[in-house]
């Protein structure tokens, strides 16, 4: 091989295909490094191959995509043909699985949609590549892929030699029309670009086999096996899309590349709308929030401003006012309870009245309570009246009707019978605790606040007392809660019953 080409500088031998030497060039005119493809010197005896040769290199020019390797020109030299072509420096698709195995299936899928798109372009310019297989892709540093050797297929089946040796490796990638020998159109490269990607995800074809038989009669027959059964976590429809894609009919296939690139692209979306991280604006959101938020998001992770170190906890100021108003309220209703509760008759529980006149019950303290007396056992003492007085002595004052289990009071004496002008005593069935209606107008006289009365003494017998109207007005004042002075409760301890 000569150094200089024409204006190109040959710079190593970088590769060998079915159609002859590839190799690393200089364009000494335009100063870019440019790949140079030679024919094989057996080939270019063939005036039809080498016609079809040019007719391929006329074509490819015209196809200028990111994801197409493009011709620059076509020239022969001392009876040797040469394509020149962008030098695309990377790593062949097929080398790379070689090395990492099955790829995650976001970047193998992402990889075929970029081939999809370069087979687009060159469907729409009405060229069928014939020989998509991964050592005919080569992607670059930054991710790129470029398709290369485009037509050369269909070049060689022109002369025979699609089932030499130089080809042979491509039956693993053939479609079912292919391998019958059928016409071949767009849909032959769709089916061969479903068994690249079956290839990348499983790290395996769907079929092999070391006779060439057997391999092309497994495209033409045989189902291939669900890549899920070969590799686990591919999202829900891939499967199906690849499934579609390598039906035998082409008629059952995508019709063009785009509808495949399409549902390839839907589902690359739908798997970045699970995973990606989306930013936020989560302020003052506890982390507990953040999570919810995250789940409401169907896995995604909200990312929020730094968290600031919590403020200290401090009760919430309440109103005083109200408080201690209601701690007043609740003070003076317990004592009020315990003073009504210390003055009460202790035998006495509450009941309707059933007297045919107010009378206020006296106040008779017990040192064992009474229930309610039924109404046949009950023994209703009538007050006796004061003994006879004076002709210039005022009538008795009427004591109040008093309740008891205790035995029946003693007779009143015969000489105090009751005068004639005094007031007709009350005949009540039971006592009822109504407000005291008091007889005379008379003041009563109100115990200084710093003594405290005695307790009174529990009745421990039901003989009647002695009583007249100050033992009555006394026992009224007590019933109304008056404190008595000191005279008074002595005179009432002595005169008016225990």
């Amino acid at each position: 091989m000569k150094e200089v080409i024409g204006n190109f500088k040959i710079l190593a031998k970088v590769g060998e295909g079915g159609m002859g030497n590839v190799f690393r060039g200089r364009d000494l005119m335009l100063e870019r490094d440019v790949a140079i493809k030679s024919l094989r010197p057996e080939l270019a005896c063939y005036p039809e191959v080498v016609e079809r040769f040019r007719t391929e290199a006329i074509a490819l020019a015209r196809l200028q995509h990111q994801n197409i390797a493009n011709v620059f020109s076509f020239f022969a030299e001392d009876g040797q043909y040469y394509m020149v072509m962008e030098f695309v420096d990377g790593e062949p698709l097929n080398r790379l699985a070689r090395r990492r195995g099955a790829l995650p299936w976001r970047e193998a899928v992402a990889l075929v949609v970029q081939a999809l798109y370069g087979l687009e372009h060159a469907h729409h310019a009405g060229v069928v590549h014939r020989d998509i297989k991964p050592s005919n892709m080569i992607v670059t540093a930054d991710g790129t892929l470029k398709l290369m050797d485009f037509g050369i297929a269909r070049i060689l089946e022109k002369v025979g030699l699609t089932r030499t040796g130089c080809v042979v490796g491509t039956l693993l990638y053939v479609s079912p029309e292919q391998a019958r020998g059928g016409d071949i159109d767009a849909r032959s490269d769709l089916y061969s670009m479903a068994v690249v990607l079956y290839e990348l995800l499983t790290g395996r074809a769907p079929f092999d086999s070391p006779s060439e038989f057997e391999l092309m009669r497994a495209h033409i027959e045989l189902p291939p096996p669900p890549p899920s059964g070969l590799v686990s976590g591919l999202p829900p429809g891939l499967e199906a899309v690849i499934l579609r894609a390598l039906a035998k009919d082409p008629a059952d296939r995508f019709q063009h590349a785009e509808a495949f690139r399409s549902e390839l692209e839907h589902l690359l979306a739908a798997g970045a709308d699970s995973d990606r991280t989306v930013l936020l604006d989560l302020p003052n959101l506890p982390p507990a929030a953040k999570a919810a938020v995250a789940a409401t998001l169907g896995g995604t992770r909200a990312v929020g401003p730094a968290p600031t170190p919590p403020a200290p906890v401090t009760a919430p100021k309440r109103a005083l006012a109200p408080l201690l108003a209601g701690a007043g309220l609740v003070l003076v209703l317990i004592v009020g309870a315990v003073a009504w509760l210390a003055l009460r008759p202790a035998g006495e529980p509450p009941a309707p009245q059933q007297t045919a006149a107010p009378v206020p019950p006296a106040p008779v303290p017990a040192s064992t309570p009474a229930p309610a007396v039924p109404p046949a056992t009950d023994t209703v003492a009538i007050p006796a009246p004061l003994p006879a007085a004076q002709p210039d002595a005022k009538p008795a004052e009427s004591a109040p009707a008093v309740v008891e289990r205790a035995p029946p009071p003693a007779p009143v004496a015969a000489d105090a019978p009751a005068p004639a002008a005094g007031p007709s005593p009350a005949v009540a069935a039971r006592p009822a605790p109504e407000r005291a209606v008091r007889s005379e107008p008379a003041k009563p006289v109100r115990a200084e606040r710093s003594t405290p009365a005695p307790a009174p003494q529990p009745v421990t017998k039901a003989a009647a007392p002695r009583q007249d109207g100050r033992c009555a007005r006394l026992i009224q004042q007590l019933s109304l809660g008056e404190r008595l002075a000191e005279a008074d409760l002595s005179y009432l301890r002595a005169n008016c019953g225990d």
